[in-house]
């Protein structure tokens, strides 16, 4: 059974397959990326992913959900931090 997926789902959720197939139809080569202003905040963002999981391993109980982006930007960003993270990882 297929589910109907919103674009902020792709944000909450950028390890499902069609996360990764929306932001593959807007990117490039990961080194042109990367060097584009809009690879610059997803690789900030990636940092943070980073640096948040690191901090909420060590105290959970202060670890507010983060909100889930419903922009388009914003999505891509999200998938494209989520991406970055994994590579940095």
């Amino acid at each position: 059974m297929r589910v109907s997926l919103e674009l902020k789902d792709f944000a909450k959720y950028p390890f499902l397959k069609e996360s990764q197939q929306f932001i593959a139809a807007y990117s490039q080569g990961v080194e042109q990326f990367i060097n584009s202003n809009p690879g610059k905040v997803a690789l900030r963002y990636a940092m943070e992913r980073v640096e948040g999981a690191l901090r909420s391993a060590e105290n959970i109980a202060d670890k507010d959900p983060e909100e889930v982006p419903s922009d388009s930007f914003g999505v891509k960003m999200s998938v494209s931090g989520y991406a970055l993270a994994r590579v940095i990882v």
